[in-house]
């Protein structure tokens, strides 16, 4: 099973109740888990969700032995950290960069799929699963190297906007950057993690 078939695994069924998360919160918990306890508060808070909506999170990845709980915090399992090794074999970096001309002028939230320029096409893709998301839009980015450029085009992003962006989110040659806006910090994430799972 590989990572979009885990993430499918939380979607809405046909029949039955929609889960209280959306399906990319999978990856985003699965990023920012560790080996040590991470408590139940922390992660809600990390992730923008309420607290039925991290215990179903929970629930999930307990019953897919991907973490262990304990009145300590949940913690990654030895499976749970293989799932998060494919992960990062995926994803170079997942911050947030300053607002810009080209994610206008928001703060927006950034993934950087590693050696994944090649099937970006134009980026409409991703703009639009960012936008089934939340997100406002997500501008996306070929990384040749020291430039940035838009996919599609010969138009590379202006060359200090662009060191900046290569400096935050370690982006190198052949990776595809990510950068989705919205109104909210879970949106922008939700966006972000969208557009990148259409690269693995």
């Amino acid at each position: 099973m590989d990572l979009k078939s885990l993430v499918r695994q939380a979607s809405p069924k046909q029949f039955g109740p929609r889960p209280a998360f959306s399906e990319v919160d999978v990856l985003r918990a699965l990023w920012i888990l560790s080996g040590e306890p991470a408590g139940r508060k922390m992660l809600a808070d990390a992730l923008s969700l309420g607290e039925g909506s991290m215990r179903s999170l929970i629930a999930f990845f307990s019953q897919r032995r991907l973490v262990a709980a304990s009145p300590r915090g949940c913690v990654l399992t030895r499976h749970g950290a293989r799932w998060q090794e494919d992960l990062k074999k995926e994803v170079r970096s997942a911050c947030w960069v300053e607002g810009s001309p080209i994610a206008f002028h928001l703060p927006a939230f950034s993934v950087c799929a590693k050696s994944a320029a090649s099937k970006l096409g134009k980026g409409i893709e991703q703009r639009d699963a960012a936008v089934r998301e939340g997100a406002f839009g997500a501008t996306v980015l070929s990384c040749t190297g020291s430039k940035l450029v838009f996919p599609g085009t010969s138009e590379n992003v202006e060359k200090a906007l662009a060191a900046r962006l290569v400096d935050v989110t370690l982006a190198q040659k052949n990776d595809a950057l990510v950068l989705s806006y919205a109104s909210n910090r879970a949106a922008s994430e939700r966006g972000a993690w969208a557009a990148a799972l259409t690269l693995f």
